[in-house]
């Protein structure tokens, strides 16, 4: 589901790493040879390059949040349930499902069809994990796959 953004996070920390490779090698070189404009890029490239991973690192540190990447249970009774169809990665669609819980105005994704099956009223359990908004100004949610349900007894 988030493909690019897992390429690109794989891309990221290779090309650093790589990058750290060639000033180690490059800085090592140049204290071995002597010559003072290669210490100065050499100690320049580390500078460079120790900006720049702290640039990544502020960057994405909203995502190192344990929210972002462990699942926890959420449930109760089921106040509304609306479908939802997205536009999917490759030209299709998606259906999910937005479900809120009685006294709580947090509404959570569901991304299995068990839900279509829940009505207010029913208890619902759910297993979600944060999900990151890139857009400026979004809201972050939540996804979330289905664990059990209950109807309502009429």
């Amino acid at each position: 589901m988030y493909i690019g953004f897992i390429i690109g996070t794989v891309v990221a920390v290779v090309v650093a790493l790589v990058a750290l490779a060639g000033v180690l090698v490059f800085g090592h070189a140049a204290v071995k040879l002597g010559d003072t404009e290669a210490k100065a890029f050499g100690g320049f490239s580390i500078g460079l390059l120790v900006v720049t991973l702290a640039v990544y690192f502020l960057a994405t540190w909203p995502t190192f949040n344990m929210e972002y990447h462990s699942y926890h249970q959420v449930g109760g009774v089921v106040s509304d349930v609306q479908a939802r169809f997205l536009a999917g990665e490759s030209g299709g669609s998606t259906q999910n499902f937005a479900v809120q819980f009685e006294g709580s105005d947090q509404v959570y994704r569901c991304d299995d069809t068990r839900c279509a099956l829940i009505k207010q009223g029913d208890y619902l359990a759910l297993s979600c994990i944060r999900d990151w908004q890139w857009a400026a100004g979004s809201t972050d949610g939540y996804g979330c796959q289905f664990v059990s349900s209950r109807k309502h007894a009429s």
